[in-house]
């Protein structure tokens, strides 16, 4: 039996009630070996919700005397991914060395959750072809490589797929305003890094044949920013306030919530928020949510965006 889980600062911890809760976090590490671990050590420096699992449980003592999240439980039983909440999941790591209960456990995730990323092991190509076929993502073969080296590429090859899917799902998003408004908010006196990502959230919206107008509050300060803005001749619309109802569609960058450093009411109802300061993601309410506390500047998202798209910057 799982114990009750919450999730508070982007960690799940154990709660006293007998009332259980389900887990919220990101990534799920199944099996806590060498890469198993190294995989956690590398997923914790992109997101720290995650959450590892293991049937051995002085193995979980261990890792949890380490800061990190764990529980136990037997990837075999597949009855352990209905303790999940799905629509925070966005990949799992098979990394148990029980070839059967690995096809299991991609058998169950593939058929109840599709859109989640699964990686997992094999011993040999047989292996991997076999767990290829009931669904995995990626498999990893043996390798003398070091684990966390192994670590790093599956992290990479992750973060590549997800993002290049956000891009997309961000693209289709918009397209959908068709020839209503879309109105993209920056927060109060905004600064080069949320003009620069307004631009480029802009500049997607047009290549879907969609006009995005970029609005803020109060004023652009220091002369190089708006000596940026005059040089670039950036269309900004400086206001008070926005009436909301005009637009189909509204983005707020380098922000998160409404009414909290930037025009909008409070409550107003906003379609996408891409951010990359620290947030309470559950208190979003959002269609398309990016935040990304371990990126540097939300410029550096949109920029990975414009890539993908294959939008020219």
């Amino acid at each position: 039996m799982l114990p009750n889980i919450r999730v508070k600062g982007g960690f799940a911890i154990e709660e006293k009630s007998s009332e259980l809760k389900p887990i919220k976090a990101a990534y799920a590490v199944l099996g806590s070996g060498g890469i198993g671990l190294a995989l956690a050590n590398e997923l914790e420096t992109i997101d720290k919700n995650i959450i590892l699992i293991d049937k051995d449980a002085a193995k979980v003592d261990t890792l949890k005397e380490q800061n990190l999240n764990a529980l136990q439980g037997d990837i075999g039983e597949t009855d352990i991914f209905g303790k999940f909440d799905l629509k925070y999941l966005k990949a799992v790591f098979i990394m148990s060395s029980d070839i059967k209960a690995n096809k299991s456990a991609i058998n169950y995730i593939k058929k109840t959750a599709p859109d989640v990323q699964v990686v997992t092991r094999a011993n040999d190509n047989q292996q991997k072809e076999e767990l290829e076929a009931e669904g995995a993502d990626l498999v990893v073969l043996p390798s003398k490589l070091p684990h966390k080296s192994i670590a790093l590429a599956i992290v990479h090859y992750i973060e590549e797929n997800t993002s290049i899917k956000m891009a997309r799902d961000l693209k289709k998003l918009i397209a959908s305003v068709g020839d209503g408004k879309f109105a993209i908010v920056v927060h109060n006196n905004p600064d080069p890094d949320a003009i620069s990502s307004a631009m480029g959230l802009k500049e997607i919206a047009s290549s879907v044949g969609v006009k995005a107008e970029i609005h803020y509050k109060g004023s652009i300060g220091h002369h190089e920013n708006k000596a940026f803005v005059n040089l670039l001749d950036i269309e900004l619309d400086q206001s008070t306030d926005l009436n909301v109802s005009d637009y189909k569609k509204i983005a707020m960058i380098e922000c998160s919530t409404p009414g909290t450093n930037n025009m909008l009411p409070p409550g107003t109802q906003v379609s996408i928020v891409i951010d990359h300061h620290q947030a309470e993601i559950e208190e979003i309410r959002a269609e398309y949510v990016d935040i990304r506390p371990n990126i540097g500047a939300t410029a550096t998202i949109m920029t990975k965006y414009l890539q993908y798209l294959d939008i020219p910057i």
